[in-house]
């Protein structure tokens, strides 16, 4: 029996007016959440380049299909190209707001995930400006390049992005992201301390970065 499903949605490749790059290195994050995942026995789905009605449309066939009632909780990775607003981009450059994401979990679509939690991770750029911090390794790293909605009133959900509105994320091609690269190398270290890996997440990871 699995503890909750773990969906990550992996666009690396774009073709569309946006003439977004290539997102190199963003299959060494999507491998590190799925050993990690997989290793604390969740169901790992992995889905890879989708356009923007086809990431809608996995999404909900997960939460109408895949979601059981024994299910501890749900989480998801988005990697992907996105702008201010909290909107991610599909592989056809289109774009998608994340609330259309997480509606399918609501408890009026999910039942079954009603009073546990919903997690999404997102790894994607919600601006251009750069915030550095003392050291600037711009020549190591590559911009994940880069609407409005308002965080929904159902509970239950964490929602967490790798940079803040009108910055850039950060992504290696050799080593992945930051903010992935990270959160995996804190959840690994303290998971068995913690009955649930959220509050890992909550009282050790944001502590740490």
């Amino acid at each position: 029996e699995t503890a909750g499903i773990c969906l990550i949605i992996n666009n690396e490749k774009f073709d569309g007016e946006l003439k977004l790059t290539e997102r190199r290195g963003s299959d060494i994050d999507r491998d590190q959440i799925k050993t990690f995942f997989q290793k604390l026995k969740f169901k790992v789905i992995v889905y890879e380049n989708l356009t923007a009605n086809v990431m809608q449309e996995k999404l909900n066939e997960t939460s109408k299909q895949e979601v059981k009632e024994s299910h501890d909780c749900f989480v998801c990775f988005i990697l992907s190209h996105g702008e201010m607003g909290y909107v991610v981009y599909g592989t056809d450059c289109q774009e998608v707001p994340l609330l259309s994401l997480t509606t399918p979990f609501h408890k009026g679509h999910c039942p079954q995930l009603e009073n546990k939690p919903k997690l999404f991770f997102v790894q994607a750029c919600q601006g251009n400006q750069y915030n550095r911090g003392s050291i600037n390794l711009a020549d190591q790293l590559e911009e994940d390049s880069a609407k409005k909605f308002k965080v929904m009133e159902e509970g239950d959900f964490l929602l967490s992005f790798a940079s803040l509105q009108g910055y850039a994320s950060m992504r290696s091609p050799t080593t992945g992201t930051w903010f992935i690269a990270s959160m995996i190398s804190v959840f690994h270290e303290h998971y068995q301390e913690y009955d649930k890996f959220i509050i890992c997440f909550l009282g050790v990871f944001l502590l740490k970065i």
